[in-house]
């Protein structure tokens, strides 16, 4: 795993200056792909894996698992980009950018234990369904912005995009361990999310 992540990060940054006709970014990603392979067989034979792969045989987990991925990656691209913006093309020092973001901030903490009372109450399509149409929104509205777009705009971009990201963990964790063994699901529900158990019995 460490060298998997390793040299796939490495390619990643240096492909751009380097271009795919570089031997080192060739090597870095065929070495990130043997080591994928070797991950993939040799898990499978441990008795405690880092990563349990026949949890991937299940649709919901696999589903559950690839919408997290995506989340997680439009969070972390709204963080790089939106320091960027606030700083660079607002000229904002970095302090008040980060006092800008706290709304976003603000409702993801507050939105995701309500999250994980609706999976508990209603199951998860509810925060799921309000969810993605919350980021699509929240990055629909902050796709066009200038250097001159009124910060009340931005204000309601990031409340939205908060919203749908703090809606999003509860029910993508419920989804995953509804495709996992029982005692496997009792654990993972209670290691990453608790409030998704409304009667002590994995959601």
């Amino acid at each position: 795993m460490v060298v998997l992540l390793a040299t796939l990060t490495y390619g990643i940054i240096e492909l751009p200056s380097k271009g795919w006709s570089s031997l080192t970014i060739l090597a870095a990603f065929s070495a990130a792909v043997a080591a994928l392979v070797g991950f993939l067989l040799y898990e499978p034979r441990r008795v405690d894996p880092i990563i349990d792969v026949r949890f991937f045989r299940s649709v919901p987990f696999t589903s559950a698992t690839l919408t997290a991925i995506a989340a997680f990656a439009t969070f972390g691209g709204f963080l790089f980009m939106n320091t960027l913006y606030l700083q660079e093309a607002r000229g904002l020092s970095p302090l008040r950018a980060g006092l800008d973001t706290l709304p976003m901030a603000a409702v993801t903490v507050l939105a995701s234990p309500l999250s994980g009372r609706i999976v508990g109450q209603r199951g998860p399509r509810i925060p799921l369904l309000t969810s993605g149409i919350c980021l699509m929104v929240g990055c629909a509205m902050l796709a066009g912005i200038t250097s001159s777009t009124p910060f009340s705009w931005l204000f309601a971009a990031y409340v939205i995009f908060g919203l749908g990201f703090g809606l999003i963990n509860p029910p993508i964790t419920n989804t995953a361990v509804s495709g996992m063994p029982i005692a496997s699901a009792r654990h993972t529900a209670e290691v990453l999310n608790p409030e998704v158990l409304a009667d002590g019995s994995p959601a």
